[in-house]
């Protein structure tokens, strides 16, 4: 015998702050397969949890299986397993009030696996974060049959959280004003450095003009010796 779980399973729900109070479905879905060559009666017991704090966390309230019977399977009993610990972030049945569904299989055929789905809504109150976890276990006449424990019991886990909506306007206004900061800084100091070169490449022309002038002065006031013999 063989209990995979589905990927029709609900493995994540998101809750936005606003939408707090409202609910979404949520679905556990279970296959039983017989890998044997004869059939094989068999018992399916479901355990998944409805109450977390004396709050509904999940409103399921069947299993129903894909083929005969195709009727709902009764419930065994909804019991409260264990200690109500509100502030743990996850809701089994250790913790939580859960339903017990027992499904009979009077003939389970080989190639012929039977589906099991858990439906129900999930909503959150006061919870920032809860993991929903139902377990599905195979009974059977032991005395007549043997099976690895490894097969025989399967759990499916659904993370639901609720998310807070994240105002980004003062990051992207404080982004604004740094970029601008920034730019200023960033042209001041290329003003700065660009001006010290011009500075200094005036005052070098401002000299060299100043010497130009002062041998134009000197030539025109004392003629050269050689013309003045001339003369």
């Amino acid at each position: 015998l063989c209990l995979p779980s589905l990927k029709e399973s609900t493995k994540y729900v998101s809750f936005s702050a606003k939408e707090a109070g409202t609910s979404v479905p949520v679905t556990h879905a279970y296959k039983v397969k017989n890998l044997r060559h004869r059939s094989v009666p068999i018992s399916v017991t479901f355990q998944f949890p409805v109450e977390l704090g004396g709050i509904r966390v999940w409103d399921a309230s069947e299993v129903v299986p894909s083929k005969v019977p195709a009727s709902p399977c009764p419930c065994v009993c909804v019991c409260e397993m264990g200690p109500v610990t509100p502030a743990l972030p996850y809701s089994n049945c250790s913790v939580a009030t859960c339903k017990k569904i027992r499904c009979r299989i009077t003939s389970l055929e080989m190639q012929q696996p039977l589906e099991f789905m858990i439906k129900g809504n999930v909503s959150l109150q006061w919870q920032q974060k809860v993991s929903l976890v139902s377990e599905a276990r195979i009974e059977y006449e032991e005395k007549k049959y043997t099976q690895k424990e490894g097969f025989v019991q399967r759990q499916v886990q659904t993370v639901v959280e609720r998310s807070e909506a994240y105002n980004y306007l003062p990051i992207i206004v404080g982004s604004g004003v740094g970029g601008l900061v920034l730019l200023a800084l960033i042209t001041a100091a290329l003003y700065k450095l660009s001006f010290k070169p011009q500075y200094k490449q005036m005052m070098e022309d401002a000299v060299e003009g100043e010497g130009s002038r002062l041998i134009l002065s000197a030539t025109a006031g004392n003629p050269p010796a050689s013309d003045t013999l001339k003369q």
